[in-house]
């Protein structure tokens, strides 16, 4: 009889340790998948709210320096939130442009890149003749300049 008691006990506590090792994995899992759907959301939030336009005019001319070797574009944020300036990403002629290899400034008073403002982005690469193009994104919004150089 003290067999079985102490059997049935130990397979109760198993019961209730399996029991309870499952519902804190649903907790977990379910904390998990909230904070990813979260995060989602701010990401799609930022998409929506960023958009810019890179406003050269390819035809000046003036976009391509032949003796200093450095490409100057001008975005605009014209979406509806400030942005920041290091998350610029630029991919020149289909090659990713690192940080290190740009500058940029904003051309207003202040470092804000706030909505209406440009910004001012220069790539140090030199350019053969010909057509080239500069692509930037930023939190998913996209735009592109088809320009010449030389």
């Amino acid at each position: 009889m003290v067999r079985a008691a102490v059997a049935q006990t130990l397979l109760f506590i198993a019961a209730v340790s399996a029991a309870a090792m499952f519902a804190g994995t649903i907790v977990t899992q379910s904390s998990l998948f909230a904070q990813s759907t979260a995060d989602e959301a701010d990401r799609t939030v930022a998409t929506i709210d960023a958009e810019v336009d890179v406003i050269n005019d390819p035809a000046s001319g003036a976009t391509y320096d032949d003796t200093d070797g450095k490409v100057t574009l001008y975005v605009k944020n014209i979406g509806g939130e400030t942005l920041e300036p290091a998350a610029l990403e630029v991919v020149l002629d289909g090659t990713y442009v690192e940080s290190s290899a740009r500058s940029t400034r904003v051309l207003t008073s202040g470092d804000e890149w706030r909505v209406g403002t440009v910004l001012e982005v220069t790539v140090d690469r030199s350019l053969a003749a010909g057509e080239h193009r500069a692509l930037v994104t930023i939190h998913g919004a996209r735009d592109q300049l088809v320009f010449d150089a030389g």
